[in-house]
């Protein structure tokens, strides 16, 4: 099984809190009062969840500013599966570092946090609402001509913006051949603007300068683990694993009882102990490592950090 990079430079989905801000497209979400915190999902708050209409103060917004990009493209959900996705969480940007190509490929990309003052947090959502990211349109496709041939494996970028506990998911495509960007501002609720918004994303760093710190390592508390299956044995269709390649399985469970069966093998988010005991074996895996649990059963695993205030990408 190949190593597998984030879509992040081509593809975003993110999810922000603004007060005040929000277009009849929003909508209250369950625990929107609540931050998440880095390596957990949010809490829901013990008051009401607040309208879309509701008033608050910008530093409000800020501190419950929560933003998690990712990508969907149809390479299969393996590929989708092993893209971390990008979040900024409690004043901290956490992204995944990808090592330059190499075969064989690491399995599991290494997270980075980076801190993004007030200030910084108030750019972001300042760009957010210039952009027109928060008003009814919530889909975007790039502007195309009739007879334009449509482009085969194109990705769809999301964002999903929660801004004073109003969720807005926005999402863009392009199956067309990629326009260049015009010079200037694009014009807002465009598909350049939700472009130009995910370049700006993209570098952060030239874009928020002092503002944000710099990068350091992060260890998450969970990670989202896919376990496939390998068929094994005298079949000539089976597959046998070099010995060189084969790693002991560090939990417990056998693969057979591991998470719930999704996406064509056996998925979990795993924490505490059998995150612990999980992580600092897949640091030292690539895409050829084939794992053998206790019973004596293959499979090929796919293992990313989950990040906070995501779902659970095993569809439970």
């Amino acid at each position: 099984m190949r190593g597998h990079r984030g879509l992040f430079g081509t593809a975003l989905a993110v999810t922000v809190f603004v007060s005040g801000c929000g277009g009849a497209a929003a909508t209250p979400t369950a625990g929107a009062g609540a931050t998440p915190t880095p390596g957990g999902s949010a809490t829901a708050a013990a008051t009401a969840t607040p309208t879309a209409t509701t008033a608050a103060s910008p530093s409000s917004a800020v501190s419950g500013f929560y933003l998690r990009s990712w990508s969907i493209a149809p390479i299969g959900p393996e590929d989708t599966f092993g893209s971390v996705p990008l979040v900024i969480s409690n004043g901290q940007l956490l992204t995944a570092k990808y090592p330059p190509a190499a075969d064989p490929y690491p399995i599991y990309a290494q997270p980075v946090r980076r801190t993004i003052s007030g200030a910084g947090l108030t750019k972001i959502l300042a760009e957010v609402q210039n952009d027109g990211l928060l008003g009814t349109v919530t889909s975007f496709e790039c502007p195309h001509g009739e007879d334009d041939p449509m482009m085969a494996g194109t990705a769809t970028q999301h964002l999903v913006l929660i801004v004073g506990g109003a969720s807005h998911e926005v999402t863009a495509s392009c199956p067309y051949q990629q326009p260049s960007p015009a010079p200037g501002i694009p014009a807002p609720a465009t598909w350049a603007a939700f472009q130009h918004f995910v370049s700006l994303l993209s570098d952060p760093a030239s874009w928020l300068g002092a503002e944000i710190g710099p990068a350091s390592p992060y260890d998450p508390d969970k990670l989202a683990v896919l376990a496939v299956p390998m068929e094994t044995g005298p079949d000539a269709s089976a597959e046998t694993p070099n010995p060189v390649d084969v790693m002991a399985w560090p939990l417990t469970a056998p693969f057979t009882m591991f998470g719930v069966g999704s996406l064509g093998g056996r998925c979990a988010v795993v924490e505490g102990a059998d995150a612990a005991a999980l992580l600092p074996v897949v640091k030292v895996a690539y895409g050829t490592t084939v794992f053998r649990d206790r019973t004596g059963a293959f499979a090929s695993v796919i293992v990313r950090a989950f990040m906070p205030g995501e779902p659970d990408p095993c569809g439970s």
